[in-house]
């Protein structure tokens, strides 16, 4: 038999009936009800079992999103709990560190429930910069007795930075431009190979080509130019 997760710490009775729902017909219906005494020796024990922040860069004074997991093992807690952050230099959180003044109240506790859930938080603004930590602490101010009192706080480490790395631009447009001068419309004389004679033989001389707009001979571009391919 469990015990329901309700079950607080200490001296209980368990009680049993027989017949409970009167199928037989008994000549003494009274004593059909017993009840006997358990036990429940195990305090409650609190946990924060997961820590985990967002982003994990941030600059002093900034807000980060924490999100937390915590439970209660064995039984039932009878009053509410204080869930307090913190930030600090190293991962041992303790109250003495800076105290982020965010804390959360959960109502009291059923044994074997976990809760997850988040927070936003403000950087202090005077923070160095580098590797830090933030933390939490489950029963904060020591309301409950528990089976167990060093389970109760976790840190995660962030860095703190001048610089917030920012999400990568994106274009959403585009302008091509050619690499290469287009032949058609610059105003610069290309030079040429043209052929000469001397004496009888051929022969190749470097002239001047004006481009085909400044001439009167007419001028046909072929179809397989390269610019066919990257600007029509």
């Amino acid at each position: 038999m469990w015990l329901p997760p309700e079950s607080l710490y200490g001296t209980r009775n368990i009680h049993y009936q027989i017949d409970s729902s009167d199928v037989v017909v008994e000549s003494d219906e009274g004593n059909n009800w017993g009840s006997s005494t358990v036990n429940v020796f195990l305090r409650p024990d609190l946990e924060v079992i997961d820590l985990e922040v967002d982003p994990a860069v941030q600059q002093p004074g900034g807000s980060v999103t924490l999100r937390y997991t915590v439970t209660s093992h064995y039984s039932r807690t009878t009053s509410p709990v204080v869930l307090r952050f913190f930030e600090s230099a190293d991962s041992a959180i303790s109250s003495g560190d800076t105290n982020l003044l965010q804390d959360v109240t959960l109502d009291s506790m059923l044994a074997g429930v976990t809760v997850v859930d988040s927070v936003v938080v403000t950087l202090p603004p005077g923070n160095p910069l580098g590797s830090r930590y933030l933390g939490a602490i489950i029963d904060a101010d020591d309301a409950v007795t528990e089976q167990y009192e060093t389970n109760n706080s976790r840190a995660v480490g962030y860095d703190a930075s001048a610089v917030v790395a920012t999400e990568p631009l994106t274009p959403t447009s585009f302008v091509f431009r050619p690499a290469f001068p287009n032949p058609f419309t610059s105003s610069t004389p290309r030079r040429v190979r043209e052929p000469t004679v001397h004496h009888g033989r051929a022969s190749t001389s470097t002239a001047a080509e004006s481009p085909p707009e400044f001439t009167s001979q007419s001028w046909t571009r072929s179809p397989t130019h390269p610019l066919d391919a990257c600007c029509s």
